[in-house]
């Protein structure tokens, strides 16, 4: 089984624990969490250790609301994120999504066999993504190798060819 890296970015320290213990729930002894009280201090881990999935709070002191996760995503576009916040708004989670977000949990709505689901789903659908991209490169350089080649044939053709 894979042992999870979680960065939590909370700034609460009771949700903070409540959230260790939901994963220690769900995840048993396989997950290893990072915790930060703040955006700055999050990103500050991010830029030194690599995680599998950022839990994020979007009401933090230095940063609020979807601007929290404007300033991670572009910087780190393949790690995947769930947002939990304590704000229960629906056009909020579809922004969030919209802006890079894997998912949009409500705390106090959330049990620990949905938020480790949602961390498993977030993790697998980048995984999924990132070997569909690999693929997709891989196809393009195949299809420039074969236009290249019947190029180069006509070439050759064209130059043996008597007019």
């Amino acid at each position: 089984m894979d042992i999870f890296k979680i960065l939590l970015i909370e700034d609460n320290p009771g949700d903070a624990r409540f959230i260790r213990e939901m994963l220690s729930q769900g995840l048993g002894a396989n997950h290893r969490v990072k915790w930060a009280q703040k955006l700055g201090d999050g990103l500050t881990l991010l830029a030194n250790e690599t995680f599998d999935v950022l839990l994020l709070d979007l009401s933090l002191p230095d940063s609020h609301g979807l601007m929290t996760l404007e300033q991670i995503h572009p910087s780190y576009p393949n790690l995947p994120v769930v947002v939990l916040t304590g704000l229960d708004d629906e056009k909020k989670g579809l922004e969030s999504i919209h802006k890079g977000a894997e998912d949009y949990l409500v705390k106090g709505k959330t049990e620990s066999q949905l938020l480790v689901k949602s961390i498993r789903y977030a993790i697998e659908r980048r995984r999924t993504a990132e070997a569909l991209l690999v693929k997709e490169q891989e196809n393009t350089r195949l299809e420039i190798l074969r236009q290249t080649a019947v190029a180069m044939a006509h070439h050759a053709q064209n130059a043996i060819t008597p007019v």
